[in-house]
């Protein structure tokens, strides 16, 4: 998930494909940047180390943010992975470092929970999960920008 990196078993480069859908996107969309990034990553790296996972975070939200469209103010939030303590995968150490984003100097970036969603595999949400992990990203993009403009609500 950043630009010198290949996942095995995909074909192409994940990255670029997704620069690609989001360039795409700008231009139907006749605006001129992106105003904010959801980002859900999946299991592929679970037993890498706690550093390795929190430093790959960190320069997916950088490279992103250094892409010519989008603004480096742009908003950037996650969303927590599946935890299973039944499944030989678990989301808890991607989650802690996930979780680490809501409270850094970065008021653009956001973690939405999964605490209380469930799947349908032990590793993927099930569709019902999926719609109400869509609807807290959306509430956490306006959530941001309350803050960043000083929104109220009358």
């Amino acid at each position: 998930w950043t630009k010198d990196s290949r996942v095995q078993g995909y074909i192409g480069d994940l990255y670029d494909a997704s620069i690609s859908e989001l360039q795409n996107a700008i231009q139907k969309s006749n605006t001129d940047k992106v105003e904010c990034i959801c980002w859900h990553q999946g299991e592929q790296d679970f037993d890498r180390s706690h550093e390795y996972y929190s430093t790959a975070l960190k320069s997916v939200i950088d490279q992103y943010r250094s892409e010519l469209m989008i603004p480096n103010d742009v908003q950037f939030i996650c969303g927590e992975l599946i935890s299973n303590y039944y499944h030989p995968w678990d989301g808890k150490k991607q989650n802690t470092i996930l979780n680490e984003i809501n409270i850094d100097n970065d008021k653009d970036t956001k973690c939405v929970s999964a605490a209380d969603l469930t799947f349908n595999d032990g590793i993927h949400f099930d569709s019902k999960s999926i719609r109400l992990l869509g609807k807290r990203y959306f509430s956490e993009y306006i959530n941001i920008l309350f803050q960043k403009y000083n929104y109220s609500i009358l």
